[in-house]
């Protein structure tokens, strides 16, 4: 009986050494990139870097994961309309050394419900993400500066939670009706009109360090 215990210890111990090995997550997975065959780059002569686009005809990946690197040298910054109208991506990972997202780089990409910026992207373009109807989840980086007008514009985002942020556009939030929590940092000096506009209830919180804004009546307002 007691050799029949001892391996049965053995084998439960075997089989959850085995599931640890297999890849159940992302956490701990290597970073594979998309492959550049999806992708069209331009060089940026003044930064000695590339921007990167769909390629035009091809049909992208529904994960989307940008490569970090092009021919040797660093992307800095997704394009124009680079993605723009993609009906087939549902979530996008930037890997770190990206500084912007274009204007309208993926505007009214019907499927896309999650996108992971990692750290030091500064600007996010106007138009960027708007009428991203599905989009829920997006991962602010503690580099973010600024967000231009109308980048959230219908979107499903819920949660807009920033550390440096300076500079929010006009309409930049606009009609996001699942908008719940707002954190607005000590750094944050310009808040355009309707920025929050047509959102429903918000939880708003601002830090008490801004010397600029305050929250009055559920409403963030100039001190």
């Amino acid at each position: 009986m007691k050799g029949k215990i001892i391996s049965l210890l053995m084998s439960t111990m075997l089989a959850v050494l085995a599931l640890a090995s297999c890849d159940i997550g992302i956490t701990n997975k290597e970073y594979k990139p998309t492959p550049d065959s999806y992708f069209t780059f331009t060089y940026i002569e003044e930064s000695d870097a590339y921007s990167i686009a769909a390629k035009d005809g091809v049909t992208l990946p529904s994960e989307l994961k940008l490569p970090a690197k092009y021919s040797g040298k660093d992307i800095v910054s997704i394009s124009y309309e680079g993605f723009i109208g993609d009906e087939n991506v549902t979530r996008v990972t930037i890997p770190a050394g990206y500084e912007k997202i274009g204007v309208s780089a993926f505007k009214d990409c019907k499927n896309l419900k999650s996108v992971t910026i990692n750290a030091d992207i500064t600007a996010i373009g106007s138009m960027a993400f708007s009428e991203c109807k599905v989009l829920r989840t997006v991962t602010f980086p503690a580099s973010l500066k600024e967000i231009g007008a109308y980048a959230f514009y219908d979107t499903a985002i819920y949660s807009a939670k920033f550390k440096a942020l300076e500079k929010i556009d006009e309409y930049a939030f606009y009609g996001c009706e699942y908008l719940k929590n707002v954190y607005i940092p000590e750094t944050t000096s310009q808040i355009g009109d309707f920025a929050f506009g047509g959102c429903g209830i918000v939880n708003f919180d601002v830090a008490a360090a801004n010397p600029y804004y305050t929250v009055r009546n559920g409403e963030i307002v100039n001190k």
